[in-house]
């Protein structure tokens, strides 16, 4: 009976207009479009972004209390919590500049081999100061997510180029949700000893994979001399807006009474 209802569902799903229509424009308008080597790539990018947020996923819950455990005060908490998108505000703009020279594939294996090396010392640290050192490795080499858009925007045309990108997005949030779903798993439900660095080494692992599947499977395309490279207009554009935003909340800031 259940199977029949299943059957019946999905029947009346595919004689909905709205479904068949929206199936329809993704088929048309994003793969079709792509050549087969483009696809091939593309799909190779999408799985090691989501293998690379996984690991971010797993080590953000667990970090505030695996620093407890080393006795750190909540300010000391604060700063290591704080140390990961300090480093964040600058790695974008340096990475993606190296993309342009570099090429793609060996920069976003850079970043994925640093967050690896980060994990690794995370699950091996034995003192508060390895645990701020391997968030400051996190945070200088968190702009897969930046060179990896550049990629698919190298990959895609101006008519999928935004789907081509939300893609991207998704694949990002679902590996911190599965990361999340990890951690609680693998860290267990005692309050007494918590098991802090089996979800690390499961992140280093995963890390790892992606490193592997990355060097392995993601072509390695010859990079053209910085003259002939344009710039990637969206990176430029995001930089630009943020310093803005930053300088304005500064200024803001700073003139308030008690500031002054």
């Amino acid at each position: 009976r259940l199977s029949t209802s299943i059957r019946s569902l999905w029947s009346e799903l595919l004689m909905d207009g709205a479904f068949r229509c929206s199936y329809d424009f993704i088929a048309s308008t994003h793969w079709t479009i792509m050549t087969a080597q483009n696809r091939k790539t593309f799909g190779i990018l999408l799985v090691c972004t989501l293998m690379d947020f996984i690991g971010f996923g797993v080590v953000m819950p667990i970090l505030p209390f695996y620093a407890q455990s080393f006795g750190a005060s909540p300010f000391e908490v604060g700063l290591l919590m704080g140390i990961f998108p300090l480093m964040g505000i600058v790695a974008p703009m340096i990475w993606g500049t190296l993309s342009d020279r570099i090429g793609r594939r060996p920069a976003l294996l850079f970043n994925i081999t640093g967050s690896a090396l980060s994990y690794g010392v995370l699950s091996l640290s034995r003192s508060l100061s390895l645990l701020f050192l391997a968030r400051a490795l996190a945070g200088a080499s968190s702009a897969s997510i930046v060179i990896a858009q550049s990629y698919a925007s190298d990959l895609s045309t101006t008519q999928n180029r935004t789907q081509t990108l939300s893609l991207l997005e998704a694949a990002s949030g679902i590996g911190i949700v599965i990361g999340l779903l990890i951690s609680g798993l693998l860290v267990g439900a005692s309050t007494e000893a918590p098991h802090f660095r089996l979800p690390l080494v499961v992140a280093t692992i995963a890390s790892a994979l992606t490193i592997g599947l990355g060097a392995i499977a993601l072509p390695s395309a010859q990079s053209p001399s910085l003259g002939e490279r344009s710039p990637n207009p969206l990176l430029h554009q995001s930089i630009r807006q943020s310093l803005h935003l930053i300088t304005q909340d500064l200024k803001t800031t700073l003139q308030r009474p008690l500031m002054s």
